[in-house]
């Protein structure tokens, strides 16, 4: 009977920090993704949400409308795969129009796309710099490039930079 309380008292400890952990992480990836979002706010527009680009880019991240557009579909499609397809057939489209409404979560599922093609193209997750210059040139614009920043525009290059320390220093 002595052996079996050390045992389930280390078992429970175990547990315990292993569940403390999971909340922990969990709480680094929503802190990383407000801090993404805080920054490239920031590089954009000075975090003004109704900045409006002299190419027409609205929005405080300074997206076009058309790519606004764009990413919404993508995340439907996504989330239309998600579901079964009876789920997919039922859903009516005040609730899919729910699920995706609001311009950070659009951004930050994009971003995710993005880091998701460039994971497969490299092998690994982009870095701060590396994640700014896809927002900015686009996946396509960077794969041309090598995925190398040196090869960018000395204006995205720079903006990279100023994306990096904002991500960095946002406690």
């Amino acid at each position: 009977m002595k052996d079996i309380i050390p045992q389930r008292f280390w078992l429970n400890l175990w547990l315990a920090l292993f569940i403390a952990f999971l909340f922990a992480l969990m709480q680094c990836k929503c802190h990383g993704n407000e801090r993404l979002l805080w920054a490239l706010a920031q590089v954009e527009s000075g975090d003004n949400p109704h900045a409006v680009g002299k190419a027409g880019e609205v929005t405080r991240y300074q997206v076009l409308p058309s790519t606004l557009r764009y990413i919404a579909s993508l995340r439907v499609q996504e989330e239309a795969r998600s579901f079964s397809k009876v789920n997919a057939l039922t859903r009516s489209g005040a609730q899919v129009k729910d699920r995706i409404s609001g311009v950070d979560g659009n951004v930050l599922f994009y971003l995710g796309h993005l880091n998701s093609k460039f994971s497969s193209a490299t092998g690994r997750a982009p870095t701060p710099p590396e994640m700014y210059a896809l927002w900015s040139i686009g996946f396509h614009g960077f794969q041309r490039r090598g995925f190398l920043l040196q090869r960018c525009p000395a204006s995205k290059r720079d903006a990279a930079r100023r994306f990096d320390n904002l991500y960095w220093s946002k406690r």
